[in-house]
């Protein structure tokens, strides 16, 4: 599974590299999202309005910059 795995072997990349999977990831899925609606186009400024973030959080999808700052905590206090 890629949070046992995937993670384990990325986890000290930059936080930047979740947050870029992240957003490819939620932008796959709103594009899904809108075909299976019938809807055409890439959407661009409505899909994250009517998917938001919190949305995809309630069906279960985990956040990968969100499981990397729980898997590699800062060692800065």
């Amino acid at each position: 599974m890629w949070h046992v795995g995937g993670l384990g072997y990325f986890r000290h990349r930059p936080k930047a590299t979740f947050a870029t999977l992240d957003h490819g990831v939620r932008r796959r899925l709103r594009s899904l999202l809108r075909h299976r609606q019938g809807l055409r186009g890439r959407g661009r400024g409505a899909d994250p309005q009517r998917w938001p973030q919190a949305c995809f959080a309630e069906q279960g999808w985990f956040s990968l910059a969100t499981a990397q700052a729980a898997a590699c905590p800062s060692s800065r206090r």
